[in-house]
């Protein structure tokens, strides 16, 4: 994969630039998560924002994110389409985006149509399913940091029931996040239930994990995050302790953006958009996968 997001090349710190606006001067990450103090207009027209200044930047837009060089922006400039998904997305902001966006175009820009996925908040389980293709039962996993999801794939963008584990912690309160020991027993317990779920109706188990998650990731390497991103402190790879916890093999683990991204593999000039929490990105690898493979993760 050409593209891993990293806290430089991340949105979360990208300025939304508006005189008047009630989200004038703030990080994209504040004003379009979760934890938003927006009303849906509000929000909306703050969304419509981060997609014009990503597409085609003022002068301003560009003084704002002083750590993107002309290759950061020309990676936005030629885009074709933007894919949101997201658990921001599986509700009423999905529906809203849907109906109410309004193109680029519309405001005197170049047109880049915007789509959202018509079940956001799985868009990262489904993508995990999809490079290298699934063609044995998997444990797909991704931590969040509202909820870590859980499900078994037998093929790509073939999920049995998600398992939703609310976390015990306040996203946006650091202070409120347990140890490194606590978050492995989160993943285990949220594994454990969505196995045990599968195996009374499906057989064999899985053999191999694959995680997306709320962090960023850089050849299989956790960033430094006060977050998940602790799970680094504990002196061994976040893969090798994730399969120790979870008793198989981790063949995958990427950012939840990253993660979105695959299932969108071959579609050139693309990016995914996750908003949950925070803001993740990830741009489409460049193989496609096979008429076969499109049908399973087109399924609703």
């Amino acid at each position: 994969m050409s593209f891993q997001p990293t806290r430089r090349t991340g949105l979360n710190r990208t300025v939304l630039l508006s005189p008047g606006a009630p989200w004038h001067g703030a990080p994209a990450g504040r004003a379009l998560g979760a934890a938003s103090p927006l009303d849906d207009g509000q929000w909306l027209c703050a969304l419509e924002r981060l997609v014009a200044t990503l597409v085609e930047p003022t002068p301003q837009d560009r003084a704002a994110r002083p750590d993107w060089g002309e290759d950061d922006w020309a990676r936005w400039g030629q885009l074709e389409q933007i894919v949101l998904c997201g658990g921001v997305l599986a509700g009423g902001r999905g529906d809203l985006v849907r109906s109410r966006f309004r193109a680029p175009g519309q405001l005197g820009l170049p047109a880049v149509p915007v789509e959202v996925e018509t079940d956001p908040a799985s868009a990262s389980l489904r993508g995990l399913t999809a490079r290298p293709p699934v063609d044995a039962p998997t444990l797909v996993l991704d931590l969040g940091h509202t909820a870590v999801k859980a499900a078994v794939a037998t093929e790509v963008g073939d999920l049995g029931p998600v398992t939703r584990f609310r976390v015990p912690w306040t996203p946006f309160d650091l202070g409120t996040w347990p140890d490194p020991a606590t978050l492995l027993g989160l993943v285990r317990e949220a594994a454990a239930h969505v196995r045990s779920e599968e195996l009374a109706v499906r057989d064999p188990a899985p053999v191999e994990a694959r995680l997306a998650v709320a962090n960023y990731v850089v050849d299989g390497q956790l960033d430094d995050d006060p977050t998940w991103g602790t799970l680094a402190h504990l002196g061994q790879p976040a893969a090798e302790l994730l399969s120790q916890e979870l008793g198989l093999p981790v063949r995958l683990l990427v950012n939840d953006g990253q993660a979105a991204a695959m299932g969108r593999a071959g579609q050139r000039h693309t990016a995914v958009i996750t908003i949950g929490t925070s803001l993740g990105v990830g741009f489409p690898p460049c193989s496609a996968p096979t008429p076969q493979q499109r049908r399973s993760l087109s399924r609703d």
